[in-house]
């Protein structure tokens, strides 16, 4: 079962504590709007909702101003990216938590990049829910251990890659990506074998890899190639 932590403040208001109040509840199904709604409640008394069921009502709601607002990322009107987003632009300083089914990392820390200040499987449960946005209140944010490995991963790669990888080291993962062995690619290089399994080698350190195939997925996704 996954883990679910926060070891990560809020760089939008670095910590400092968020009243909660006004909930905006962002989902297309409505069973799950009063779910929520009412886990919320129970530990908010005061709380007042309002409930929207896809992106454009999501957008047109959000600039009257909420404390927190609650997304699914499967609604219509829009793709995950382009609905958070535009709720980002919408409503610059109001955190969102992202309850969802969706089990994409890649995804996640696309969307924590965009500002996104937590994520909750729909399936965790009530308590989940309310550990999430307190974490959030305090100004921190709420995400899996599994996307906090993914994030290193990645700042290892901006970190050491694009300034380290060579130009030598691309033209070889560019080879190996065209499905080349390491003799044909030492023979169009005009270099012994050994010396293209020297890059390979060094070029899957620096990407964080365990083989050259996945060497060259990683600097694709990175526009490495």
């Amino acid at each position: 079962m996954e883990k679910w932590r926060c070891l990560l403040p809020d760089p939008a208001n670095k910590g400092k504590k968020i009243k909660m109040n006004r909930f905006l509840i962002c989902d297309d199904h409505e069973l799950v709007r009063e779910a929520i709604s009412s886990s919320i409640a129970d530990e908010w008394p005061d709380a007042v909702f309002t409930e929207t069921k896809n992106f454009p009502q999501s957008w047109e709601e959000v600039s009257k101003g909420y404390d927190l607002c609650i997304c699914d990322l499967s609604m219509p009107g829009a793709s995950a990216i382009e609905g958070v987003s535009q709720l980002k632009q919408s409503a610059k300083d109001m955190p969102i938590l992202i309850v969802t089914g969706v089990d994409d990392y890649d995804l996640m820390l696309q969307l924590l990049n965009l500002g996104v200040n937590g994520f909750v499987q729909k399936n965790s449960g009530a308590k989940v829910i309310i550990a999430a946005i307190k974490l959030i209140e305090a100004g921190e944010r709420h995400v899996p251990s599994r996307l906090l490995a993914l994030m290193e991963r990645k700042n290892k790669i901006d970190n050491c890659a694009i300034t380290r990888l060579t130009d030598q080291q691309r033209k070889v993962l560019q080879f190996v990506a065209q499905g080349r062995t390491n003799k044909d690619i030492a023979i169009q290089l005009g270099v012994a074998p050994s010396t293209i399994k020297s890059h390979l080698e060094t070029a899957m350190r620096l990407l964080g890899a365990t083989s050259r195939y996945e060497a060259v997925n990683i600097a694709k996704s990175e526009n490495l190639l």
